[in-house]
């Protein structure tokens, strides 16, 4: 009798362990049809272990039931944070298989492809890439990477006015600002146009400064040609020093020739730059 039931025991040891075994693979495969169906079928004694598979199978079947009907919606409005919270919740904690989880991966990973896109093309500042990205945009309007994308095409827009106005008033500091601001292209026309004028009015100072800085008080003949042929906005705090020591050699000219002092104005006329004195006329 002892050895019968030995026999027994270790039969009804062999059905549990291949039961669970059976039951384990199910349960590790996420899928609640063939755990249910391992369950019943073995009706193994609950323990700790049986009591958490059997709560994990509830959940899953309350997933299947439910999830669908979330992902459809969700995928009808487009709604890809809906999405990704429910592709995320099954991940942790839902069955391997749902209805409808194929075709929202797909809707999430195109989002993700095209805000990439959006993404890379904000950050290097290329308005072609930007108006790209925009017009192959599938989802919300108003998402917050599409807002990204239209603010930095209205933010060139805006610099791009700023450049045209800059030049249009040939104004050297305000070329020098809105050369520095430029965040895009630049082969953009705008900017291309600035920036020369810019280079032009760097000079143009450079050279101002050089004739002013002359030993005998400045090359005024050259300076009064610099001024004459001065292409930017006549109130820039540069032209201050040249029209002052400019406007101080004249008063000393008339002064001279109000005295006929001949000697003051072959002075004058040598240290202003003019060489040797002046011919009679």
């Amino acid at each position: 009798e002892i050895a019968a039931r030995l026999v027994s025991a270790r039969a009804t040891l062999g059905r549990w362990q291949v039961g669970m075994q059976e039951i384990r693979a199910a349960h590790a495969a996420k899928e609640p049809e063939a755990l249910a169906d391992a369950l019943e079928h073995w009706s193994f004694a609950e323990d700790e272990e049986l009591t958490n598979i059997r709560a994990d199978l509830m959940r899953w079947q309350n997933l299947s039931s439910s999830v669908p009907e979330v992902l459809r919606e969700a995928l009808a409005r487009r709604d890809v944070e809906q999405l990704r919270e429910a592709l995320s919740e099954l991940a942790r904690s839902g069955p391997a298989r749902v209805d409808g989880i194929d075709e929202a991966k797909r809707f999430v990973d195109r989002y993700d492809i095209q805000a990439r896109a959006i993404d890379k093309a904000v950050a290097t500042c290329r308005s072609k890439d930007i108006r790209a990205a925009l017009a192959s945009w599938e989802f919300d309007p108003d998402d917050p990477r599409a807002l990204c994308a239209r603010s930095a095409l209205h933010r060139r827009d805006e610099q791009k006015d700023a450049l045209q106005a800059a030049v249009a008033a040939m104004d050297g500091p305000k070329l020098h600002a809105v050369v520095e601001a430029w965040d895009y292209e630049r082969s953009d026309d705008s900017f291309v146009a600035a920036r020369a004028a810019h280079q032009r009015y760097v000079a143009a100072i450079a050279e101002l400064d050089r004739l002013a800085r002359h030993p005998l008080g400045g090359d005024l003949v050259g300076l009064s040609a610099a001024l004459v042929a001065w292409e930017f906005s006549a109130q820039d705090a540069v032209l201050a020093r040249p029209r002052s020591l400019l406007a101080a050699h004249e008063s000393l000219v008339r002064e001279a020739l109000d005295q006929f002092d001949g000697l003051a104005l072959q002075r004058l006329w040598a240290s202003g730059g003019g060489g040797g004195a002046p011919s009679a006329s």
